[in-house]
């Protein structure tokens, strides 16, 4: 059987009338002899369609009709067969149109079509493809669409300009020519272009080459405009800017348009606010950046300014910001320190007075200072530039000048005035009284875990003690005791313990210390000093590695547990590691949540402290920090970079000077401390980080109490509400305002993104936000969401809407709903074509 009759035969399978077009008459003959069954009529056209019809209209349901047709079709108004083509589709007989009726594609314009594009359609696997594509509703365009679908190898679902033009960015991000190419090859080329200029307008004089329409796109003017013209390429483009699959790619574009642009250069000269809104372009963060250090060093911007700058890139800058996040924490801490250095008032309050003021109003500036330098440091690891040299000696300045050097005389000069300054404070508030006041006080109530953190200072531990609030399991409070002195780690590990008295005994290589007779010196030690009041002492390492099993057999029975962890100290105290130490106490952070989450199996209470603070200062010796006197006495047993023991010290200017009673020590020595920061010189010592002495960075000594509830571990969030949303829609474009409720505080930050949506289908784009604000006004706690109408509303004239936020779930890595309000959409017809469906 020829390939004609089994193509014929096997469309008479599905249906029963076939009208086969011959327009060169050249199969005439074939028809004329073809052998069909005896159901199957046939009936050749000649000046005799409304004869041909009234054939096939009266015959009986069985009877089938093979109509042969030669010559050229009549146009449509003239041609009476129109409507049995349209029902039943057109048949011939060359080999595109065989293949065709083989894999059962007959709409017409496959038919037509395939003499425009026979490379294409002479392409079995191209062909499968499409068949499996096709619905029968398809127009012109759309079954262009579908084959370009098929040529790029999208999904079998998508043939959509978005998509389109996604894969196309994938490829050419790659470095990958060859679907362009294929375009061409299959003649689709011109018909793409066409969708560019009816789609995205770009202009009809512009180059039909990739490379060139991105670089039309990546402009202002286009994808960071709001103009309606653009709406459809910027839509597009903030798909695939915004799935994660595609980022890299649109990084990679955007990194060489920019290349191409000498965009840097170009906008070097540009304005703030010019810059802003912008977000194209890695360059543009850089300039920013540039400009708001700029304006920070020469007092241009405020903090709050500053602030306000860096929220709002966080928002619009998509692509750039998390590469830049750390140079941005570094800008605004950099400027809220120097702002409160600014506006720092030391007042003449007592010593209790200023204890408390450096707890609840100045400690901040030390952490402000350790955040700078830990973002500041990052950043220039990662981008390896220069841009917070001058800030970061700006900031070391002010930070030793102005605030640790005043504070450090003031504290100073209340000592010297104040008799018996030690008793000012109750016990509770003493460090000496810790065991008493803060563990054998609670121990008929709760079994205490003591974690000691060798070097937390209080802002530290405050930090660490707001990250451990966030967990619903932990209710948590921090207060401060007066450490004591001199605040070296011996005598402050030995004062936590339970003791009477303490007994300092120096020598010139040590300076050790006893408990009521039994050294204080390592874990040994003090383990047999808390056994004999029902407790043990252990080292972190040791208790971190246990199982929950061991460990339960291993405090079975105790009362207190001291567990000693050495991460801060270790790091600072060495010339060779001491620029580490804000890295460790990062680092520290970690270890501690770690085994704070490993006891609450075992605990309702937990102490988190510390034997001593430190002051820290991220430069190279600074003289001013020096101390140009030496000690002088009838001997000088120890020596250190901030105290000295011995006897018959020699009382100075440049020194506090303290007897054994003044220390709250048993008899046999005295100490000399340099007033405020200054230090000692000592041969092979480091500078930066130093404790010891006197300052209230180092006597400041933190208590974290962590109690341990039966609630479920679910971390609470800021609330975010809508603050400011129209009543109507009336364009293609939609501001909303939102604001988080309160101040960060204890709570987790939100990251939240908005949409419109229409009878539940997503009609706009859906921008994200993160709220995460310590700040205390409410106004400083606002963002706005700017969000466009895709092209699934162009139909949409009026009706009512859906505004809905939806919070995303790190954990996993999903959207769920959040909050949702009204808006009525009344506007004009704001379509733009698109025939790519």
């Amino acid at each position: 059987m020829s390939d004609i009759a089994q193509a014929i035969n096997r469309k008479f399978e599905e249906q029963k009338i076939i009208i086969w077009h011959d327009s060169a008459q050249e199969f005439m003959e074939d028809f004329e002899t073809l052998e069909l069954p005896g159901n199957i009529q046939k009936l050749r056209v000649d000046n005799n369609e409304f004869g041909v019809k009234h054939t096939v209209f009266t015959a009986s349901d069985e009877q089938k009709f093979l109509i042969y047709r030669g010559g050229l079709l009549p146009h449509e108004t003239e041609n009476w067969l129109l409507d049995l083509e349209l029902a039943y589709g057109i048949f011939t007989a060359d080999k595109i149109s065989l293949t065709l009726n083989s894999l059962g594609i007959s709409s017409p314009i496959a038919i037509n079509l395939a003499a425009q594009h026979p490379a294409f359609f002479g392409k079995n696997t191209l062909l499968q493809q499409l068949k499996l594509r096709l619905t029968g509703q398809e127009d012109e365009a759309t079954f262009k669409a579908k084959m370009v679908a098929c040529i790029l190898g999208l999904p079998e679902d998508q043939h959509s300009m978005q998509v389109i033009l996604s894969h196309l960015m994938t490829k050419y991000a790659q470095g990958d020519s060859s679907p362009q190419a294929a375009l061409a090859e299959y003649g689709l080329e011109e018909f793409f272009w066409k969708g560019t200029r009816n789609i995205y307008r770009y202009p009809e004089d512009s180059p039909e080459n990739f490379g060139a329409l991105l670089i039309w796109a990546y402009r202002d003017e286009v994808l960071d405009s709001t103009t309606p013209e653009y709406r459809n390429i910027r839509t597009d483009y903030k798909a695939f800017r915004d799935n994660y699959s595609t980022r890299d790619y649109a990084l990679k574009i955007a990194q060489n348009i920019a290349e191409n642009k000498n965009y840097y250069h170009t906008h070097k000269d540009d304005a703030l606010g010019e810059l802003l809104p912008s977000a194209l372009f890695e360059e543009t963060e850089q300039l920013i950046l540039l400009k708001l250090t700029q304006g920070l060093l020469s007092a241009l911007y405020s903090a709050q300014e500053i602030s306000e700058s860096i929220a709002q890139r966080s928002q619009n800058s998509v692509l750039w910001y998390q590469k830049y996040r750390e140079a941005y924490e570094a800008l605004i801490t950099g400027a809220q320190l120097l702002e409160r250095i600014r506006t720092l008032e030391l007042g003449a309050g007592n010593l209790v007075e200023t204890f408390k003021n450096y707890i609840y109003r100045w400690s901040i500036i030390d952490r402000l200072y350790r955040k700078y330098h830990l973002a500041q440091k990052r950043s220039s690891q990662v981008h390896g530039n220069t841009l917070f040299n001058e800030l970061t000696q700006q900031v070391n300045n002010a930070y030793t000048s102005n605030y640790l050097i005043p504070l450090g005389d003031h504290w100073s000069n209340l000592v010297d005035k104040t008799p018996n300054w030690r008793e000012s404070f109750p016990d509770s508030n003493r460090q000496e009284a810790f065991y008493t006041e803060h563990v054998k006080r609670h121990l008929e109530k709760a079994r205490t875990f003591v974690i000691i953190s060798d070097g937390m200072r209080y802002e530290v531990a405050y930090e660490l003690e707001q990250k451990l609030a966030q967990n619903d399991k932990y209710k948590t409070s921090i207060s401060g005791m007066l450490g004591v002195l001199p605040s070296y780690t011996q005598l402050g590990m030995a004062s936590l313990l339970p003791h009477t008295k303490l007994t300092i005994t120096p020598t010139p290589n040590s300076a050790s210390v006893l408990a009521d007779g039994i050294s204080t010196q390592g874990t040994a030690n003090r383990d047999k000093i808390l056994t004999s009041f029902g407790g043990r002492a252990f080292q972190y390492k040791d208790v971190i590695s246990l199982s929950r099993a061991d460990m339960k057999k291993l405090f079975k029975d105790l009362d207190c547990i001291y567990i000693y962890h050495n991460t801060i100290d270790s790091t600072g105290d060495k010339r060779a590691t001491e620029d580490g130490t804000f890295t460790a106490t990062e680092i520290a952070f970690q270890e501690i949540e770690a085994l704070v989450k490993k006891l609450h199996t075992s605990a309702t209470r937990i102490l988190i402290t510390a034997d001593h603070g430190f002051i820290y200062q991220d430069e190279n010796d600074n003289q001013i920090s020096y101390l140009s006197e030496k000690a002088h006495g009838d001997t000088l047993i120890f020596e250190d970079r901030r105290f000295v023991f011995g006897e018959g010290l020699h009382k100075s200017e440049a020194f506090h000077h303290f007897t054994s009673q003044e220390l709250g020590v048993e008899p046999g020595v005295e100490v000399l401390i340099p007033r405020s920061i200054q230090r000692l010189k000592r041969q092979g010592s480091g500078f930066r980080y130093v404790h010891g002495g006197a300052s209230l960075q180092e006597m400041t000594v933190p208590v974290i109490n962590v109690h341990i509830t039966k609630n479920k571990s679910i971390s609470k969030t800021v609330k975010v509400d809508f603050v400011e949303v129209p009543s109507k829609l009336t364009s293609n474009l939609l501001v909303i305002k939102l604001v988080q409720q309160h101040p960060l505080g204890n709570l987790q930050p939100l990251r939240v993104r908005a949409g419109i949506y229409h009878n539940d289908n997503l009609i706009s784009d859906q921008p994200e936000a993160t709220f995460n604000f310590a700040y205390e006004a409410a106004s400083e706690r606002q963002l706005s969401l700017t969000l466009e109408l895709t092209r699934a509303a162009d139909s949409l004239t009026e009706g009512n809407a859906e505004i809905r936020l939806e919070s995303y779930n790190s954990g996993t890595e999903t959207w769920h709903h959040y909050e949702k309000t009204n808006i009525e959409i009344k506007r004009g017809n704001t379509a733009i074509d698109d025939f790519f469906n």
